[in-house]
């Protein structure tokens, strides 16, 4: 008895332990300039949370941590911005989190540097594809960490699954816990992401995070995500040449997830049984436009293996003048092999895991590949003399204008700019679907829908023609219901392989269900899919953005209108609608190839904030 008696209260004792607040992930840095800091952490319950900081000082007997920036609410995952800091400083910080029961977690103190002048030399690490293997990643930022960089970019793939939690707080974040603690991490996503909502939780990047620029001492950068389309004339694709035509910066230097070139055995052309093509054809519009504006460097990731090409200019190989080119997805992903024949952009090939190191000072850039075992396996130096690309091709080829409106949808009129990216440009556009001729001078007021299309001109050349439709819509009247809470779903299992085959699948008779979560749903095979019907509910008038993403296809519907429809791509949809308040009718159809299935939905009214579309608004 005594015994059985001793082994409930150790039982009791350990329950009591594992329910203590502890921190799920602890704090990292992110989205580091000149004058703030971007600090996160998860703690097990929701608390009231502070970061205490300071700059280091002098003589100091113990660290700074004079100074309190409050957390804005109670929550789990914090993210707290400290600002007004001084230019390449260091500061110590820890953050502080008390817990509804009392219990209060204090991290340790750790320090970080702000964003250098502009003149200051800088060093990054360079890291892609850390997926699935933790010991790896650990070990590869434990050396990055010994090189005392002042912050790294990461091309994707930073997890083998985005929607696993799993993956994000024991693989990724875990490992890099000692590096990132200390240095800013700026990321992009992979297709191993699936533009999953923990991505854009756990990882802090500027609106809309699938692309953003920043500048850090006399370099900027351009991360943007290649699951989305970057042919020539689409939204990433035209921000992408209108950033580089405004750069100033004396370095140019892009990340992104998929490569431009790949000597790689398999994904591009299987090189045992035929032939490569040598790199994603989805990306072919790219290498002129780093040509064009005398990109430095481009690095990215998705094949495991490092690989550098000679500079390369006008699809040529050169030695000295053009963009390089560098795989860098050896962080941790099962490492891959070249083809066995030489590619004609291949300087150098490695298969292992490894990781980049760059410097930068004045005109002289340095970069070495660095293997798990901290050898230095291949390296070189660029000095920018003269510039090697031909600056008149802006001028011949100008950045297309951008739209500026408030929204695509609206219940009045809608004033539109059309911006230009450089001074001197001559804007024409149309309102009528025909060739841009008509001179821009000023906002256009639109009272009705409209298609606008608009070019750029020099006395030397124009722009491609960039087009959008604005839309006036009266507002879609909620339905007089007396709805109960959930929707309905319809389920069936089966296998189709177009997507307007879907109503064509054996649904079964329609059920109440409490959401759109999949989890709840019990379903028979690999292929499936199913339909939720019902409606949702708005407490106020206005224009609402729907957004969302889903493995595999989803469709999403109100009052028949389609407002999301994506289709395998690993991206997130969106539409807008203009509704009044109440209760509004919602379709929501899915399919599932053999994937582990999700769907996540967003709503947000015009001039609010994005919220998860929960089930407190879905009604049947």
């Amino acid at each position: 008895m005594q015994r059985i008696i001793l082994l409930l209260l150790l039982w009791a004792g350990g329950s009591a332990m594992r329910e203590k607040p502890y921190f799920v992930i602890r704090p990292y840095l992110q989205f580091a300039t000149q004058h703030s800091m971007r600090i996160l952490w998860e703690t097990s319950e929701a608390g009231r949370s502070w970061v205490e900081y300071g700059a280091a000082q002098y003589d100091a007997v113990q660290p700074n941590l004079s100074q309190k920036a409050m957390a804005k609410d109670v929550r789990a995952m914090q993210e707290v911005a400290l600002e007004g800091l001084e230019a390449e400083t260091d500061y110590f910080y820890r953050t502080v989190s008390i817990m509804p029961g009392g219990d209060t977690l204090f991290s340790e103190v750790s320090t970080f540097k702000t964003a250098v002048k502009e003149g200051t030399p800088i060093a990054f690490a360079v890291f892609s594809d850390s997926q699935q293997n933790a010991p790896v990643w650990g070990t590869l930022t434990n050396l990055a960490a010994k090189e005392r960089p002042n912050f790294a970019i990461h091309g994707g793939d930073l997890v083998d699954y985005g929607y696993v939690k799993r993956n994000w707080v024991e693989e990724f974040f875990a490992p890099a816990y000692p590096f990132m603690r200390t240095y800013p991490m700026y990321t992009i996503m992979g297709n191993h992401e699936h533009g999953a909502p923990y991505y854009y939780q756990y990882l802090s990047n500027p609106a809309p995070e699938y692309y953003y620029t920043f500048t850090y001492g006399n370099t900027q950068f351009f991360l943007f995500d290649t699951d989305h389309d970057v042919t020539r004339g689409t939204e990433v694709y035209d921000w992408l040449e209108w950033e580089l035509a405004r750069s100033k910066a004396p370095w140019k230097i892009v990340m992104h997830h998929r490569p431009s070139y790949s000597s790689d055995n398999d994904d591009f052309g299987e090189t045992d049984k035929a032939r490569s093509i040598l790199g994603d054809p989805d990306l072919q519009d790219l290498p002129p436009l780093y040509d064009k504006y005398g990109v430095d460097v481009v690095f990215y990731g998705h094949i495991h293996t490092y690989e550098r090409s000679w500079p390369l200019l006008n699809g040529k190989a050169y030695g000295d003048k053009g963009v390089r080119y560098i795989n860098i997805g050896g962080s941790g992903g099962t490492v891959e092999h070249s083809a066995p024949n030489r590619s004609w952009f291949t300087n150098k090939v490695r298969t292992g895991f490894c990781f980049g190191y760059a410097r930068i000072a004045g005109n002289v850039l340095q970069f070495q590949a660095i293997d798990d075992n901290g050898q230095v396996f291949d390296a070189f130096e660029i000095t920018k003399n003269i510039s090697w690309h031909d600056p008149a091709l802006a001028r011949k080829m100008p950045p297309a204008p951008m739209f500026r409106a408030s929204s695509s949808v609206f219940t009045d009129t809608l004033q539109l700019t059309l911006d230009k990216a450089l001074p001197g440009l001559d804007i024409r556009y149309s309102t009528d679907g025909s060739t841009p001729k008509q001179r821009y001078t000023g906002p256009l007021l639109l009272q009705k829908t409209t298609l606008v299309k608009a070019m750029a001109f020099t006395k030397d050349g124009e722009s491609h023609v960039v087009e959008k439709q604005f839309t006036l819509q009266t507002p879609f009247e909620g339905s007089k219901v007396t709805p109960a809470p959930g929707l309905l779903y319809r389920y069936a299992p089966g296998k189709i392989s177009k997507r307007d085959s879907f109503e064509k699948l054996p649904f079964g008779e329609p059920k109440v269900i409490k959401s759109y979560d999949l989890k709840e749903i019990v379903h028979r095979g690999e292929e499936w899919g199913v339909e939720f019907t019902g409606y949702i509910y708005v407490a106020e008038d206005g224009i609402y953005t729907f957004s969302g993403h889903a493995e595999n296809w989803l469709k999403f519907f109100i009052h028949d209108q389609m407002l999301i429809e994506e289709y395998d791509q690993d991206i997130e949809k969106s539409g807008e609608i203009a509704l009044k308040k109440g209760y509004h009718p919602v379709k929501i159809q899915y399919y599932d190839v053999r994937r582990p299935p999700s769907i996540d939905l967003y709503i947000q009214r015009k001039g609010g904030e994005r919220e998860v579309l929960s089930d407190a608004v879905l009604f049947h």
